[in-house]
């Protein structure tokens, strides 16, 4: 999800001899900082980034320099509301989430399917969505895309991300939900109504494509 201001927040760790204490680490070859308390998180946002960097490279776009990840131990309303488990601040060039455990535990009571968190890799697939925001903004130049498409290939990237055994199962309860038949179906509200039907509809349409890259550069483009 893509807020257009989030105060920022920093808690320095530490990173030694490969091992790490709750701190900070930048993930290597990437300039992508991240801050928390829970060693594993740190870890797993690091692999969050480079699963990233791998679906973004084949289609022309990369992590801009500079991004920060904050882990948060709890939703607040000025950085991370009640219903978001992950935001991504542009003016700051900041990304918000829920821990690993703090994100399970604030969806546990959620159906089953891809809003309910319960394993670190369908945790991650949450970093690597809000990554998705940061390189569309570093790639669209003076004008950006809709907000829409911007939802459209964040929900794309973080599928996508997913070991293709848990994406199955994952979207299990989805199964009769057709994919987006046009662009023009792609729209905020239906984003505001449902997301989760939302992202499941943009995967399924994404994955009819005969030429992703050629589509993502196309819809990416800006009106004018």
């Amino acid at each position: 999800m893509i807020r257009p201001f989030v105060l920022a927040a920093a808690i320095l760790l530490g990173c030694l001899s490969g091992s790490i204490s709750a701190g900070e680490l930048k993930c290597e070859d990437r300039s992508v900082v991240i801050h928390g308390t829970e060693p594993q998180d740190v870890l797993d946002g690091c692999e969050a980034v480079k699963s990233a960097a791998r679906f973004f490279v084949p289609l022309g776009l990369s992590i801009p320099e500079g991004v920060s990840i904050e882990l948060m131990e709890a939703q607040h309303a000025s950085l991370l509301a009640a219903h978001e488990t992950g935001n991504y601040d542009a003016q700051k060039n900041a990304i918000r989430i829920l821990t690993y455990r703090a994100a399970v535990k604030a969806t546990e009571a959620n159906e089953q399917g891809l809003g309910r968190i319960a394993t670190r890799t369908h945790w991650r697939s949450y970093i690597v969505h809000e990554l998705a925001h940061t390189a569309i903004h570093a790639g669209c130049g003076v004008a950006c895309p809709s907000r829409a498409i911007h939802e459209y290939f964040a929900a794309v990237a973080q599928l996508a991300s997913l070991p293709t055994e848990e994406l199955g199962e994952l979207l299990i309860p989805y199964r009769n939900l057709e994919p987006f038949q046009h662009l023009t179906e792609i729209t905020e509200i239906y984003y505001a109504i449902n997301p989760h039907y939302f992202a499941v509809k943009s995967y399924k349409h994404y994955q009819q494509q005969s030429d992703p890259g050629a589509f993502v550069r196309r819809v990416l483009a800006p009106s004018d």
